[in-house]
């Protein structure tokens, strides 16, 4: 694992190691809150549970019954959201084209008039 991957890895676990501790506090609501990868991670976790027999079965309908459709609802906020990021790059990247383009260099009035003059004067320092 590189050290992206595993300074993300280190996130989401401290995340839902922060979130833990609020889970025996007497006057926790039964809300947590966790990042995007959190919420995709214990989805796949709970869509890939296998098992066999009646208890396991029992168990995991349980555990769906109890957290199945707000943690539904969280992972599709998460598409939702990943989506409008894709779509955000890629209205930056349609930009950035025009940009490279070279369609508005040398556009403004003061490098019509003279592109090579200088500045009478110099912005301080702060």
């Amino acid at each position: 694992m590189d050290a992206y991957h595993r300074c993300r890895t280190d996130h989401a676990v401290n995340n839902l190691r922060e979130e833990k501790a609020k889970t025996i506090e007497k006057d926790w609501d039964n809300h947590i809150a966790l990042r995007a990868a959190n919420v995709s991670i214990l989805w796949q976790m709970m869509t890939r549970m296998s098992g066999k027999g009646f208890y396991e079965a029992r168990d995991f309908v349980e555990l769906m019954a109890a957290i199945g459709e707000p943690v539904s609802k969280a992972v599709q906020t998460v598409h939702a959201d990943n989506q409008q990021i894709r779509d955000n790059h890629s209205e930056l990247a349609k930009l950035d084209q025009i940009l490279d383009s070279g369609q508005y260099e040398n556009d403004t009035e003061e490098e019509r008039v003279d592109p090579n003059a200088v500045a009478d004067e110099v912005d301080p320092l702060t």
